[in-house]
């Protein structure tokens, strides 16, 4: 089973964890997990004072360009330089949060001192519940929690009506309410807040569990704080990635070395079929280290230049009467200046046919003496010989 888990930092540096998902009634552990309980996915939810959420303006280029820009495009709705904050886009690039680059490497230390890494860093206002109209004010424990369309907004008590004076928004349509806020739910009322569709919410983690799941939600951990995790699983994928292809690699390196065994075990046999066809031609012939050779020697001494070119032609032949399977060779004649094939076809026309693809061949004129149709199919010789010859 997936041991994932949801760890909050509260504004004070309190930690509390809950495992997910999480069973109803499953109450927040303080502090933080230990790293045997968190092996496939670890949640971080940082304070909303802690980050600022701003809507993103439009901006071209790539993802990871607009990114780089966006935080100077906002610089002045900012307090603090813009080389001291980390900037990250949401999913669908309409809003921006900030934080401090110093307070969000505290987080990652504490937790990696801890022997655990986030997958994934996601502020607390995101998680609020979103207001339909006006503004949904979040009561947790020793503060408020404002959220407009826009912004989120985070009071003390004691400071809940000059906020809401500020925000403008008129009544409040939603009111959630978590355990242990009774005076603070009083001093929302006395503002004169309407409270009538108030929740009440006995653990504040689980809610933001339940909301913090949703992988669309905007995360902290971009560009080179991304997490060490996830760099991992993506080397990962290059090695697996770079296995493949050296697997590919060699396999198409066995291939080839098996397809030359191959041709060379053919040429074996080859040489060996044409050493035995020479003997039968020169039955006193002994060992025949290269037939081809005898032969064209032996063809020279018969025949001085006319006939020692016989194998050359017969070798640019061959190709083409053996490239269709539908001629079969019954003889070979040499003749002066060239070669006569007796072969048997289908029919007369594919005799000619044959014919016609050798009196194309570069340098060779072909002439069909004979053909004689029968039952199963026709007889015919083809005399093959350099195109000039006599």
């Amino acid at each position: 089973m997936p041991r994932r888990a949801l760890i909050t930092i509260a504004a004070d540096g309190a930690t509390a964890w809950l495992p997910l998902p999480a069973e109803t009634g499953t109450r927040a552990r303080p502090g933080l997990p230990a790293p045997a309980e968190v092996e496939d996915e670890l949640i971080l939810v940082v304070p909303a004072e802690a980050v600022a959420t701003l809507p993103a303006p439009v901006l071209a280029g790539s993802r990871n360009q607009r990114r780089r820009a966006v935080l100077y495009a906002v610089e002045e709705q900012l307090a603090a330089p813009v080389e001291s904050l980390h900037v990250a886009l949401s999913g669908d690039e309409r809003t921006i949060a900030v934080v401090s680059r110093r307070q969000l490497q505290d987080w990652l230390s504490m937790l990696r001192t801890a022997g655990l890494e986030p997958d994934r860093m996601v502020p607390e206002s995101v998680l609020l519940p979103t207001p339909g109209e006006g503004v949904s004010l979040w009561i947790d424990r020793d503060r408020y929690l404002l959220r407009t369309a826009d912004t989120v907004l985070v009071c003390a008590p004691g400071q809940l009506a000059g906020h809401l004076a500020l925000s403008g928004q008129g009544v409040l349509r939603r009111v959630e309410v978590s355990a242990g806020s009774e005076r603070l739910y009083g001093e929302a009322a006395a503002a004169g807040i309407d409270a009538s569709a108030a929740q009440s919410i006995a653990d504040p983690v689980a809610l933001l569990a339940g909301r913090a799941q949703d992988t669309a939600v905007l995360d902290l951990l971009q560009g080179e704080h991304a997490p060490h995790r996830r760099r991992r699983n993506l080397q990962r994928r290059w090695r697996l990635a770079a296995a493949l292809a050296a697997a590919a690699l060699i396999g198409l390196c066995a291939h080839a070395l098996v397809e030359r065994w191959m041709l060379l075990h053919r040429l074996e046999a080859q040489h060996a079929q044409m050493s035995q066809l020479y003997r039968q031609v020169v039955p006193a012939a002994g060992q025949v280290p290269d037939p081809a050779a005898a032969l064209r020697s032996r063809l020279s001494a018969l025949a001085p230049g006319a006939r020692a070119d016989a194998l050359a032609l017969l070798a640019q032949v061959a190709p083409v009467v053996a490239a269709s399977g539908t001629y079969i060779l019954d003889a070979v004649e040499v003749r002066g200046d060239g070669a006569e094939l007796t072969l048997r076809a289908g029919d007369v026309a594919a005799l000619d046919a044959l014919r016609r693809q050798l009196d194309a061949l570069p340098g060779l004129s072909a002439e069909l003496t004979a053909a004689t149709p029968g039952v199963n199919g026709a007889e015919g010789r083809v005399r093959v010989r350099r195109a000039g010859a006599a």
